[in-house]
């Protein structure tokens, strides 16, 4: 059991890690940018400050997100260790109970999250005029 919560812990760590060379706000311009069709956009200045504006409610969503992911995962662990508890009172049943109601509820959690983050980048810049592709 040791070994699976090292690898969990691990990917988790891995997947927050990213390059140097960007800024979470770079990342969100980035983002939104490859949705949008380019035929709708007539000034590159307007635009520019539309994407800026749209990626930085984008980035305050995202962490908004992922701190509600993390609180909800970890009452997630307590929840699915006390499950274990009840069920069988050994340790590993109890492991198996906080990972599966963790990680259950943090899934949960970020899927609910990367809708709505779609739905806000949609709603910005089709507010502001632009056709979205997808």
């Amino acid at each position: 059991m040791k070994r699976i919560s090292v690898i969990v812990f691990s990917a988790l760590v891995a997947g927050c890690v990213s390059g140097p060379t960007s800024t979470p706000q770079q990342r969100a311009e980035y983002e939104i940018a490859a949705k949008i069709d380019p035929g709708s956009v007539s000034n590159g200045d307007a635009y520019r400050a539309a994407l800026n504006e749209c990626a930085a409610l984008l980035v305050q969503k995202q962490n908004s997100d992922a701190q509600t992911a993390l609180v909800n995962g970890l009452i997630g662990l307590a929840a699915g260790a006390a499950v274990g508890t009840m069920v069988h009172s050994n340790r590993q049943t109890v492991q198996l109970g906080a990972l599966a109601g963790g990680l259950g509820a943090a899934g949960a959690s970020g899927a609910r999250g990367l809708s709505q983050q779609d739905q806000l980048v949609y709603n910005c810049m089709s507010n502001r005029g632009y056709k979205m592709l997808f």
